[in-house]
């Protein structure tokens, strides 16, 4: 499933992500996936979390970061993420909106929502 990742605040402000791998890395590491300022997001530890795709549902996880992750201005250490969440690393660090999904996988689910549904033609 493709994931994508626009910066709303921070030092990458503005710019936009789209990753298709089961585990994305974030952090000040360059050698994150999405690394980072370092020289201006310090609300964000080094490998702060990790946004993970399984079959049917994103989560992001907390790696033990200094100043906490945010979804949506709530606290998580691993919650599942909805499509259009938004994500903080510290408090008033570094915020980013999360993207993942087909149109037709995200109509279905505003429609019926996991319920499943039988479909006879």
């Amino acid at each position: 499933m493709r994931v994508k990742i626009r910066c709303i605040e921070g030092g990458r402000a503005g710019e936009r992500f789209s990753f298709q791998k089961e585990c994305i890395a974030i952090g000040r590491d360059p050698a994150c996936d999405l690394a980072l300022d370092s020289s201006i997001d310090d609300e964000a530890s080094w490998r702060h979390a990790e946004i993970r795709v399984a079959a049917d549902e994103v989560r992001i996880v907390d790696l033990g970061s200094t100043n906490g992750t945010y979804r949506n201005d709530e606290p998580v250490s691993d919650a599942p993420l909805e499509f259009g969440d938004r994500v903080r690393f510290g408090p008033s660090g570094p915020l980013v909106e999360v993207r993942f999904g087909t149109f037709l996988a995200r109509l279905w689910k505003a429609l019926f929502g996991r319920r499943r549904v039988s479909v006879f033609v």
